[in-house]
């Protein structure tokens, strides 16, 4: 068992047709139907509009870096130069996938394409767009992301940071791509700041205590911090092992 405590002090999450904490909840109590009928609606709606950016700086963003954008600018606006760790499970794959699509047309890639396509990519355009020279980590989690960039952000405060901005991002992998992957029902970014503290408690271990178990990953865990739930579990493949989520205010 491993478990430690924070707490989250400011909490944002953007995804096409969900920008509000209400909008989360209603996701989070829909039918699976419904879930299916937001998620097409979802792929057809326009990003973030990010009007705080010029134009030009605005047209190199992927649609995932928008909506981290929009989740993290809040707070880098009361704390411009403050610890970020960035987690996802794909990154910008879909735009490297493109690059080798082109590749193998014969088809010539720019540096900045390729530049852009990197894991730290977005993490690193927000790091510039902002202004902000703070300590930068990008991590990749194959499962359970939200809480490896929250472990990640703890230690960062036991070593001395004040507070540590965590995101997490990912774009399902496009259908074309025919592997065996998870993938989420739209793409979402989520953008945590944390600090020390008690509020949070999250257990690592092998025994789920909860009847309130977290089916959606990391997504899941998004709507339920948004729609503001106190206990859950989020299960990993090695049932019944898996991460609680306690409030502990």
């Amino acid at each position: 068992m491993f478990s430690f405590e924070l707490t989250i002090s400011e909490q944002h999450a953007r995804a096409p047709g969900l920008s509000t904490a209400t909008q989360w909840e209603q996701w989070l109590l829909a039918s699976e139907s419904q879930k299916q009928d937001m998620a097409l609606s979802a792929a057809s709606q326009e990003g973030p509009a990010l009007d705080f950016l010029p134009a030009m700086q605005r047209r190199r963003l992927s649609p995932l870096s928008r909506l981290v954008f929009a989740a993290a600018w809040p707070i880098l606006e009361t704390c411009p130069q403050c610890p970020v760790v960035f987690s996802s499970r794909n990154g910008e794959i879909n735009r490297s996938f493109q690059l080798l699509v082109q590749l193998a047309r014969g088809e010539g890639v720019s540096p900045t394409s390729f530049g852009l396509s990197v894991h730290n990519a977005i993490a690193g355009q927000l790091a510039i767009h902002h202004e902000n020279h703070a300590e930068q980590s990008a991590i990749s989690a194959h499962e359970h992301g939200l809480e490896n960039a929250l472990l990640e952000a703890w230690l960062m405060l036991q070593d001395g940071a004040d507070r540590v901005l965590v995101l997490y991002a990912n774009d399902p992998l496009a259908a074309e791509y025919e592997v065996d992957i998870e993938r989420e029902p739209f793409a979402f970014a989520t953008a945590l700041l944390v600090e020390k503290g008690t509020d949070w408690r999250l257990q690592r271990d092998d025994t789920v205590h909860t009847a309130s178990v977290n089916a959606e990953g990391d997504i899941g865990v998004t709507a339920r911090l948004l729609a503001g739930q106190d206990h859950w579990t989020t299960p990993t493949p090695r049932a019944p092992a898996g991460w609680t989520w306690t409030r502990r205010r």
